[in-house]
């Protein structure tokens, strides 16, 4: 068999192969394996709204079990057990986490989506990042809507210096950056980038690493 012949038939099986469903595909091809030489194979009664499947199986008189969670196409676990007792535990043990775990994730969302945040135009943000020293950046609110706030980044005065470390509070008014429209989350929390979340700031002077120390 030429080259040519040989992928022309691998272009083939993979055709054959991809016009079934991905995870079907897959599952439905794990499931016997598991199984080869097996008896008794069984699919276990789940609740309604959970997304597991689960198998039991025997082989030469052992019993086995094999858990699929989600849209995942490996298993979440494939045991031995000695007994039906230590089986059925696991089985249930492994409905009523991934409930627990669903009705966890729901209740976030239902949070996320009747969350309202109470910040007016005028209040004042601030972030605190760095590695290996504190940088402290302030933003002023100038516009919201229900679940975001429109931001702008404002300068910041020394009030204190006691290096390594300064204590600085913002200038109202004083922009140093252009507006950002950030959603606020549940917790109160604006990400404003990959390193920086924003919360209220209480008034307070803030310390960061005095220049010179790293800042």
């Amino acid at each position: 068999m030429n080259k040519q012949r040989i992928a022309a038939e691998l272009v083939k099986l993979a055709k054959e192969l991809t016009a079934y469903p991905r995870i079907k595909w897959e599952r439905s091809m794990f499931i016997p394996s598991a199984a080869k030489g097996a008896e008794n194979v069984q699919k276990a009664k789940m609740p309604k709204d959970i997304d597991l499947e689960i198998y039991t199986y025997e082989r030469d008189g052992k019993l086995f079990g094999v858990a699929f969670r989600g849209r995942a196409a490996k298993p979440i676990w494939r045991y031995r057990f000695r007994d039906e007792r230590q089986r059925d535990k696991k089985i249930q043990d492994t409905i009523r986490l991934r409930q627990e775990r669903l009705d966890d994730k729901r209740e976030r969302q239902r949070q996320r989506r009747e969350f309202k945040h109470d910040y007016q135009v005028g209040d004042i943000l601030y972030a605190s990042w760095g590695y290996d020293q504190t940088n402290i950046d302030f933003y002023e609110v100038v516009g919201t809507t229900e679940k975001s706030v429109v931001i702008r980044e404002v300068a910041s005065k020394i009030v204190k210096s006691k290096p390594p470390q300064d204590y600085v509070v913002p200038v109202p008014g004083k922009f140093t950056g252009s507006k950002m429209t950030k959603r606020v989350g549940p917790s109160g929390y604006v990400k404003v980038d990959s390193v920086a979340r924003a919360s209220r700031w209480d008034g307070r002077p803030m310390y960061q690493t005095s220049s010179g120390w790293g800042h």
